[in-house]
């Protein structure tokens, strides 16, 4: 067995992070020649020379390349273990390796106390990214009907649904898939999406990110009856004798003719209607409002009830602009703009009692621009890492 005093320090190199592949190497094969007792003490005295002990990403990897070759060994004991004949120089390496696994595992969780006890005098390592190569959302949407989907064309700029056949804005048919009146037509919008819709009525849909129309074909139907989930603006087309519906959880709008947005995403808990030009009913379980332009319907279960509010339209629909409107919004709901558009999650460790973003911004402006304009403007500290987070926090 090679030199206890060599395989300890190619011990702590691995757990240092200096260690060579072929050392590595070298170092489990020897591991795996030595009895319980002995790896034990070797893994004791590695604890002692490494305060705290770090797992990084890159040891964690390690860890499972252990786990790789300890399920091989299994797999080779038990297969002949099962034989009727053994080969004579046939080795037992499954102890061996459940020892060294259980050593690393343990080394691992004292590891992992040891950080956690340490967290005020040690401050892990957050790998970033930069800003600039988080673009902004495009057009992209998934169409499906029935059991078939397909993913649209980012390089179109809209979408015709007909009774009957879909197609490009521009005509290119859409041979792949063909609406009939017993399926449902499902359109959805991933994160940084957006897509803009025409119903065969000639109702003009724009959707945004994080949303979802269905419905089925209006041919032949009394009332033409659309779901939403997300936000969605729409210019329904007039038609006094079908009325128009559009569900949103617990409320429906009721339109012949107007122009109006609605956004119900699961994480506010409301359901919001802003009307621009026409008249809407408002319907919910609280209660039934009817709407003049500028003026929004607020329904959020259990808490408020319905409210409605005058509001300038204009800063609702400002999306479907191209444009980021952050006046007259919580902090919180202009935040979750952003996460759903750059396709980020965006977490503020701060009091925002009180914080306004205001102003408005471009949709087509790399996430840069958003964190130079809050850092610069609200004493602000900005932070996105390599999976997407954008942390956010005082300065002070």
């Amino acid at each position: 067995m090679a030199n206890k005093t060599a395989l300890l320090s190619l011990l702590v190199s691995y757990f240092n992070n200096t260690i060579s592949k072929s050392e590595f190497n070298w170092l489990l094969d020897q591991m795996g020649a030595m009895d319980d007792h002995d790896l034990a003490e070797l893994f004791d005295q590695a604890s002692a020379l490494i305060d705290p002990p770090s797992l990084t990403a890159i040891q964690k990897l390690k860890l499972e390349t252990i786990h790789q070759q300890l399920n091989h060994a299994i797999d080779e004991d038990e297969r002949y273990s099962n034989s009727a004949i053994l080969p004579r120089s046939k080795k037992y390496p499954f102890r061996k390796w459940a020892a060294v696994a259980a050593c690393f595992l343990f080394f691992c969780t004292i590891a992992g106390l040891l950080l956690k006890r340490n967290s005020f005098q040690h401050t892990r390592e957050i790998v970033l990214m930069d800003p600039n190569r988080i673009s902004p959302g495009n057009e992209k949407a998934i169409v499906r009907i029935g059991g078939q989907e397909i993913r649209l064309d980012s390089a179109k700029n809209g979408l015709f649904i007909n009774d009957v056949n879909l197609s490009y804005a521009d005509g290119t048919r859409i041979s792949a898939l063909s609406p009939s009146v017993a399926q449902k037509i499902v359109i959805s919008i991933p994160r940084g999406g957006q897509y803009q819709l025409m119903l065969s009525d000639g109702t003009k849909v724009w959707l945004n990110s994080v949303s979802e129309l269905s419905f089925y074909p209006f041919l032949d139907k009394h009332t033409r009856e659309v779901e939403i989930k997300g936000e969605a603006y729409f210019e329904v087309a007039k038609n006094p004798k079908v009325p128009f519906l559009v569900h949103l959880n617990d409320a429906v709008v009721k339109v012949l003719g107007t122009k109006f947005n609605v956004s119900n995403y699961s994480d506010s808990q409301r359901t919001v209607a802003t009307l621009v030009e026409g008249r809407i009913s408002f319907r919910s379980s609280a209660g039934t409002a009817i709407l003049q332009p500028n003026q929004q319907a607020i329904f959020a279960p259990g808490r408020q009830g319905l409210t409605v509010n005058d509001v300038d339209a204009a800063s609702f629909i400002a999306w479907k602009e191209g444009v980021f409107d952050f006046e007259g919004k919580a902090f919180e709901e202009n935040l979750e703009q952003i996460a759903r558009w750059y396709d980020i999650d965006v977490i503020y460790s701060g009091p925002s009692q009180g914080l306004e973003l205001g102003g408005r911004m471009s949709r087509g402006v790399k996430l840069t621009s958003f964190i130079q304009y809050i850092e610069q403007n609200f004493d602000l500290k900005c932070q996105l890492t390599s999976d997407r987070k954008l942390l956010i926090k005082p300065k002070k």
